[in-house]
């Protein structure tokens, strides 16, 4: 994306659309992560020239719900997965 931008002139308004998913299994923590890393991103030398904050679409996915411990099994045909969590 940092190459693309590049040396390009836009006459409209950018936008960045982020789809899910930007966590594992919706825990704050992972929100937090994702938080700096999309905070670097957007600090770069680069991008900072096109894209700000108040331009960033994001939309969740499947990853993104908190789901309780008690419903994880029974969304998910690997159940053994989330014991090794």
């Amino acid at each position: 994306l940092k190459e693309d931008l590049n040396g390009m002139v836009f006459d409209t308004p950018t936008i960045l659309a982020i789809t899910g998913d930007l966590t594992e299994t919706g825990k704050f923590e992972q929100y937090q992560a994702f938080e700096k890393l999309l905070d670097a991103f957007l600090q770069d030398k680069i991008i900072r020239n096109f894209i700000t904050k108040d331009k960033v679409f994001i939309v969740p996915g499947n990853h993104d719900v908190l789901y309780a411990e008690s419903d994880l099994q029974s969304r998910t045909h690997e159940s053994y997965y989330w014991e090794e969590c």
